[in-house]
Formats: structure tokens, C-alpha cells, sequence
């Protein structure tokens, strides 16, 4: 008999928890408090990024669930997480610009380079004055926003309904996966930069929203890597036209200042403009043939699949 019953033990043992929605989401905030740790004390440069992904994250399920969440987790408390996030935007925003810059020195003629190292001492500036308002506004509020939130989520959450989180979860990404599909058929030329950001947020929130219950689905984990690949494609498309913004900002005011012939940097803005122009209609051709006009049904077909196992 103890031999026969050892294996089912065994197994017990070796099952992972079904993820809960309280489980989940104090994951994502200490996973949020570690990255804090390490931005502040400059452990690695990834630290920023890390982050402000675990927010997101954070934020993301409290916006899916909302309808169903108690009081403690209102939307008071989700904008105080939007706010803390927006905070380290600045900061973030030089950090990949500059580290981008750092990649294109050597591509570009040496008559040129003035135009690369004028713009990363202009960026590395902002960078550092956009990094200390950052610490100062998330230090100021970080504290005190995790000590609500884990009091929040040390008790149940749930109202009005009694489905499982999985069911719950699976119900709440067939609307997200259809929210998907109506954001890439607003996409219709490589000029539709505000579409493709909306896009990619979509895609961002299917993602994010699968990620905990996705081990639990068949194909959930093939599926994770779609939205994976879907994210980085449009995140690189994307940034073509954050990097096309910052070049022409930063051209008009080389303009504004008339600079010295030999300090010109408008040479090698107009190089890198050149380079991130020729950069997005490569991008963008690859998010056309993946996802775009025909392709777009048989990327949403496999996607909405697997909202409808386990049901």
C-alpha cells in the first residue's frame, strides 16, 4: 500500500500552486521592491528597466480585474502606480537613447561623429537631472504606496463573482486578445505612429496578462513567446519614431544656436535621421508581412485558441 500510495504523494508534492490573484500580484510587487533596491543603490543598469516593468505589470492586472476588485485597490491607488511610474519616464527615456547613440559612433563617417557626441553630452545631461527627479519622486513614494498595496492583497480581494482567477483571467483575455485584433486594423501606412504605440500597448496587455496562468493552458507557453516577439517588433518600430522626434528636436535647436562650422553637429543628425528612416520601413516591412492585412486573422486565431481551453 505505501508503495502504491507514494507516487500520488509524490506528485502532490511536486505540483506547483494554482496562481491566485493575490499570489500574482505580490510577485509582481516584490518583484518591483527588488529592482527598486537595485536602482538605488546602482547595482545594474537594468535595474530602471526592471523596475518599471514590474509596475506595469502590476498595474496591468489591477486595471484587467478592476471590476471585480474591493475597495482597497481602487482607482485612486492604481494612478498613485501610473504617477510612480511616470516619474522615472525622463530618466528611462535618455538611458536608451544614449546607450542606442553609443552603438552608432562607429557607423557613421568621423566628419559626422561631432553630430553623435554633441547629442550624448546633451543626453547624458538630461539624463543625470532626470535621473535625480526620478529617485527623489519614487523614494518620496514607493514606501508608503507597497505598505498599502500588501495590506490590500493580505486579505481577499474578490467581489461579485466565483469563478477561479484562471477562469476569470481566461474570460478577461479573449476581450484583450479582441482589443489586439481592432488596434493592428488601425494601422494602415509607416506614418501611423500613434496607432502602432497603441498597438503595442494592446500586445503588452495580453501578454501581461497571460504570463501567470499561461504554464496552466496548452500553448500557453508557445503563445508567450508570440506576444514576446509581437512586444520586441513593434517596441523597435516604435522607437524608430521616438528616435525621429528626438533628432528633429535636437536639430532645430542646433539650428536655433548657430553653432561654429567646425562644431556643426547637423551633419551627423542629418546621417542618424538618414539611418533610423531606413531603419523603420525595414521594421515596419517585417510587422506588415508578421501581422498586418491578411496576416493579422491567423495571428489573432492562435492567440484566441487558447482562451477557449479549459473552459
Amino acid at each position: 500500500m505505501g508503495r502504491a500510495t507514494r507516487p500520488a504523494a509524490q506528485r502532490a508534492r511536486n505540483r506547483k500552486p494554482k496562481p491566485t490573484f493575490n499570489r500574482v500580484a505580490l510577485a509582481r510587487l516584490n518583484d518591483a521592491q527588488f529592482a527598486y533596491i537595485r536602482w538605488l543603490q546602482n547595482v545594474d543598469s537594468e535595474a530602471l528597466h526592471d523596475l518599471r516593468v514590474a509596475l506595469r505589470r502590476l498595474r496591468a492586472m489591477l486595471r484587467a480585474y478592476a471590476p471585480w476588485l474591493r475597495e482597497p485597490l481602487s482607482g485612486k491607488l492604481r494612478r498613485k502606480l501610473k504617477k510612480l511610474t511616470h516619474a522615472t519616464n525622463a530618466a528611462r527615456d535618455a538611458e536608451v537613447q544614449i546607450a542606442w547613440l553609443d552603438r552608432q559612433g562607429s557607423r557613421i563617417a568621423a566628419r559626422e561623429r561631432v553630430g553623435v557626441l554633441w547629442l550624448q553630452e546633451r543626453l547624458r545631461r538630461q539624463a543625470a537631472r532626470a535621473d535625480q527627479e526620478a529617485r527623489t519622486k519614487v523614494t518620496r513614494r514607493f514606501a508608503t504606496l507597497q505598505a498599502r498595496l500588501r495590506r490590500a492583497l493580505a486579505r481577499d480581494v474578490f467581489h461579485r463573482t466565483s469563478a477561479s482567477f484562471v477562469t476569470l483571467t481566461q474570460q478577461l483575455y479573449e476581450d484583450q486578445v479582441k482589443a489586439l485584433a481592432a488596434a493592428l486594423a488601425e494601422i494602415e501606412a509607416i506614418d501611423d505612429g500613434s496607432a502602432i504605440h497603441a498597438a503595442r500597448i494592446a500586445g503588452k496587455r495580453v501578454r501581461y496578462l497571460l504570463e501567470p496562468v499561461a504554464a496552466t493552458l496548452p500553448g500557453g507557453k508557445h503563445a508567450i513567446r508570440n506576444l514576446k516577439r509581437f512586444q520586441d517588433d513593434l517596441g523597435a518600430l516604435n522607437d524608430c519614431f521616438v528616435r525621429a522626434r528626438l533628432l528633429g528636436h535636437a536639430m532645430h535647436r542646433a539650428k536655433r544656436r548657430g553653432l561654429h562650422r567646425a562644431a556643426d553637429p547637423r551633419a551627423g543628425l542629418k546621417c542618424l535621421a538618414q539611418s533610423v528612416a531606413r531603419d523603420r520601413q525595414q521594421r515596419f516591412g517585417r510587422v506588415a508581412r508578421l501581422y498586418l492585412g491578411k496576416r493579422t486573422a491567423p495571428f489573432i486565431a492562435s492567440l484566441a485558441r487558447l482562451g477557449r481551453y479549459n473552459r
